[in-house]
Formats: C-alpha cells, structure tokens, sequence
C-alpha cells in the first residue's frame, strides 16, 4: 500500500512530445517545447513559418530556462520572439494578450520597433524592441 502511495503521490515530469526538430525546455508552466530556426527571416515571415509548424513564436514561461538551453547547447544569437507592441505602442504584449515584463536590455523598450527580440548572447536573457523588417533567426514553441 504504501508503494502505491508513493506512485500516486509522486510529481513526474508530464509526458508532453516534442518531436524533432522541436525539443524540451522545463518552464514554470511545465514542458515547452521550442524549434530554433537558424535562416533569418523578417518577424511577420518568421511568425507564417512558426504556424505553418502548427506552433507561433515563442512565448516561454521561464525566459531563464530558454536561455540556458540555448547557451549550454551551443544556439547563443538574437531571435525573433512572440511579443509585440503594434496593438498599443509601448505595451508590450505576448501573443496570448500576456503582458511582457521584461527583462529589457539596457534602455529598452526605446520606441525604435514593434517586434521581440532575445538576446540571447548576453551573460542573462534580455528582451529588445526591434525593427519588425529586420531579419533574423527565430524560435517557434508548440502548445499542447
């Protein structure tokens, strides 16, 4: 019985599958799964290549877990996110309509764009306003 218990009881990480080319990042939500896209795209673009995916840009619960992912695999760069303030300038919002609170890099948000960028080359994640018409690489994240 008390066997059973403990298997009741007991917190595994959820099942949730993220096929290749997606993989696996532990966020405060639980599972996320992410798709790093080296080719460098404008962000509207980058967004139609993240829902032709079945997935968008991502919105990670823990920016923090992401990053780390990125830099201990060897993927450090600026990608595009799912984040904007087009809706309302200077409102920057996820694309689930979530408020983004940064963190900001240094004396951003500025005003210079509409679209989200990671930097992920910083020594901690940090969030930029950027030209939407720039192209970079992006990261799509699949819900489940």
């Amino acid at each position: 019985k008390i066997q059973n218990l403990a298997n009741l009881y007991s917190f595994q990480t959820p099942r949730v599958p993220c096929e290749a080319p997606y993989f696996k990042v532990l966020g405060f939500t639980g599972v996320e799964c992410y798709n790093v896209h080296a080719e460098k795209m404008k962000w509207e673009a980058a967004r139609k290549t993240c829902l032709s995916e079945g997935s968008d840009l991502a919105q990670p619960s823990d920016l923090d877990a992401l990053w780390r992912y990125l830099n201990q695999n060897g993927m450090p760069g600026d990608y595009w996110m799912g984040g904007t303030d087009a809706i309302r300038e200077g409102e920057w919002q996820w694309l689930n309509g979530e408020l983004i609170r940064g963190p900001w890099h240094n004396n951003q948000p500025q005003g210079d764009g509409d679209c989200l960028d990671l930097l992920a080359t910083k020594e901690q994640p940090v969030l930029n306003d950027y030209i939407c018409h720039n192209a970079q690489s992006f990261i799509c994240q699949r819900k489940f």
